[in-house]
């Protein structure tokens, strides 16, 4: 699986710049390893292609001191990867530019990073660069981001930061990373590059019912605005297809998170029925950490479905699996405190938690109420560097000034989920809003807000 797809570049998934105009180079008959109009979520500008290189360099060039291959043994989460050998010792450059164009806007946000493979010795540094051009297509200067110094440890790292449009932009053409103080003959990979909305998470979702069902997920989208992502439920079998599940109902653009708890042979026809236009995460039994004898076993069952799933899926690019945790149960003490329900990365693409707040407290997720729970989680899931993202998250009635409260714990979240890629090393992929009316407000779990949430809400996926 890869970080590198999700979904469908369509106009109505993404908040933020506009979607590609890119083309793939070399066009041909469709497939699932060349599809370069699949990107990460509806929110990565850049191509399959050109950021997971299943099919070869595609539209990246050597700008300066590099010679480009495929790497085809080390790679984050597919089969291939980057390799850049620079030629003399020195700065190393290449950049995205040959096919590649989409919109953006003076003052406009981004996001841009990548996975990178370097040589253990400490010192090294990449800078991202990106070139506009204004409406009439003339070239502005390159704006470059902040040198993002890596570590020297060995093995991949997640590196990337914000970058900032000029004035006059209206559209990119060309992505630049450089290298800093390599040795001749070096080798630096890079995979899974990410150019999207800066914003609390690539995806932002919601969904106004415990089902999981699609006009739920509709009446959530109609008060909320634009979403990316929703969450199904299969507690017992799964659907003897795609076709008959409720994802098929969604429009295409959304990423659908299946969650089912029963083990079955099932889920190889059904993985296997999945059209390659659609986005779907399979998650084995969601919030486990009660239901086991112990995290042991638990693993050992993953394991074996997520075997299942990634043979089926025969690498198809639309298709993931993830872990989707309760972040209740790491609270000292709890069954996951002690990290053993969390699988080994080789056997899951992205870490999500479901985390609730009945009374929260106007404070960010490690300071908010539960704190201590999702702070635990989090240091079980970041050694693996793996993307990771919240699958279900909710705030109550309860806190000391209703609504008000409520605004400011998602206002104060969404400022700790922008700056998070940086501090953990990995992504922040998924924020899934738990938008349901189901109990009554006396028991602090009634997570659907009035008007004003909602702006907040609003102004957190326009990445405000």
């Amino acid at each position: 699986m890869t970080l590198g797809v999700l979904v469908a570049i369509l106009g109505s998934g993404c908040s933020g710049p506009a979607k590609s105009t890119s083309t793939p180079p070399n066009p041909g008959p469709p497939s699932q390893a060349n599809a370069g109009s699949i990107s990460l979520g509806g929110a990565n500008l850049v191509s399959y292609a050109d950021s997971d290189f299943e099919t070869g360099t595609d539209d990246w060039a050597p700008a300066k001191n590099a010679a480009l291959t495929i790497d085809t043994r080390v790679s984050f989460l597919h089969r291939a990867s980057l390799k850049d050998v620079l030629r003399t010792a020195g700065a190393s450059s290449f950049k995205l530019s040959r096919h590649w164009r989409v919109d953006v806007k003076t003052g406009e946000q981004l996001r841009v990073g990548a996975y990178f493979d370097v040589p253990t010795a400490g010192g090294r540094s990449v800078t991202f660069g990106v070139r506009a051009l204004d409406s009439a297509g003339r070239r502005l200067d390159w704006t470059y981001s902040r040198p993002v110094q890596l570590n020297g440890t060995a093995g991949w790292q997640y590196a990337s930061d914000v970058i900032t449009m000029p004035t006059g932009a209206a559209r990119a053409d060309s992505l630049k990373v450089t290298f800093s103080d390599g040795r001749a003959g070096e080798a630096v990979r890079m995979d899974e590059v990410q150019f999207s909305p800066y914003r609390a998470a690539m995806l932002i979702g919601a969904d106004a019912g415990r089902s999981g069902a699609a006009d739920n997920w509709m009446t959530a989208k109609d008060t909320l605005g634009s979403l990316q992502v929703d969450k199904i439920f299969y507690p017992r079998a799964l659907p003897t297809s795609y076709s008959g599940s409720t994802c098929a109902d969604l429009p295409k653009d959304v990423m659908c998170l299946i969650a089912y708890k029963t083990p079955t042979t099932n889920v190889a026809s059904f993985v296997s029925s999945i059209p390659a236009d659609r986005a779907v995460v399979m998650i084995f039994h969601h919030e486990p950490e009660q239901d086991f004898p112990s995290g042991a076993d638990f693993v050992t069952q993953f394991e074996a479905q997520s075997a299942l799933i990634r043979r089926a899926a025969a690498d198809a690019p639309n298709v993931f699996v993830a872990d989707d945790a309760s972040t209740t149960q790491y609270l000292a003490g709890r069954a996951g405190a002690d990290c053993s329900y969390i699988p080994p990365p080789a056997s899951t693409d992205f870490y999500l938690a479901d985390h609730y707040q009945p009374r929260p407290n106007g404070q960010d997720l490690p300071n908010g109420q539960h704190g201590d729970d999702w702070t635990t989680w989090l240091h079980c899931v970041q050694p693996t560097h793996k993307p990771i993202g919240l699958a279900e998250y909710g705030l109550g009635t309860c806190g000391p000034d209703g609504n008000a409260t409520r605004t400011q714990s998602l206002l104060a979240d969404s400022s700790y989920l922008k700056a998070l890629p940086t501090v953990i090393g990995a992504p922040v992929l998924t924020w899934n809003y738990w938008w349901v009316n189901g109990r009554s407000a006396s028991s602090c779990q009634d997570w659907q807000f009035n008007d004003k949430v909602t702006s907040a809400w609003r102004s957190i996926q326009a990445g405000r």
